[in-house]
């Protein structure tokens, strides 16, 4: 199992850390709002109107009808929040909020890397485990084999064949012990991931 991948697939489905990237993700949006609260805001403000210029109301409401003598008006408007203490108030809260959630997912994040660390550190032990089960169960199936033959051919008695017989079955009940450790590291593994299900699946299917 490689480290980088395990953790990539980790931080990638365990609905607890993708959680808590979200929450992250929230507060840093409503920080950056209560921010730009606090700043000063510069308005551009325009207006048009058109004007009936007649000495008769008639001629002076037809002018307005077609949009003729139109007047266009350009102002800036400067506000600067002087005294904004409910804004100061929360932005600070607003901060405050986004750094326990960082905090919080940096924590997740390290006790993740521990766990995985851990648990593929365990895994390998148990594969190198299965892997020496697997290794004395041939040499004990091979010497048994032999046994047999040379009782077949009378050189032999029926108790070396046994004892070893016995050597095997018990070699053979250590392997199966070995990848049953195995297999159920894996699952615990997978369930750290939070891929168990999609594993399981892939098991039957």
């Amino acid at each position: 199992f490689s480290m980088a991948k395990t953790l990539s697939r980790t931080f990638d489905q365990k609905k607890e850390y993708v959680k808590a990237q979200k929450e992250l993700e929230q507060k840093n949006v409503v920080l950056q709002m209560k921010k730009n609260a606090r700043l000063p805001e510069l308005d551009i403000i325009a207006t048009m109107a058109y004007n009936g210029l007649d000495t008769h109301y008639n001629p002076a409401f037809e002018d307005i009808k077609n949009f003729r003598n139109p007047t266009v008006t350009l102002g800036v408007q400067l506000s600067y929040p002087f005294g904004n203490h409910a804004a100061k108030r929360d932005f600070n809260q607003s901060r405050v909020a986004k750094l326990t959630a960082l905090y919080r997912l940096q924590k997740l994040q390290n006790d993740i890397r521990t766990d995985v660390r851990k648990k593929i550190h365990i895994l390998n032990t148990l594969k190198k485990q299965v892997h020496a089960a697997e290794t004395i169960q041939k040499l004990n199936e091979k010497k048994m084999i032999g046994e047999e033959e040379k009782f077949n051919r009378g050189q032999s008695s029926i108790n070396f064949v046994i004892q070893f017989q016995e050597e095997y079955l018990a070699s053979s009940e250590n392997h199966i012990g070995a990848l049953l450790n195995y297999e159920k590291a894996v699952i615990d593994l997978k369930r750290t991931e939070g891929t168990l299900l999609e594993h399981t699946l892939n098991q039957f299917l």
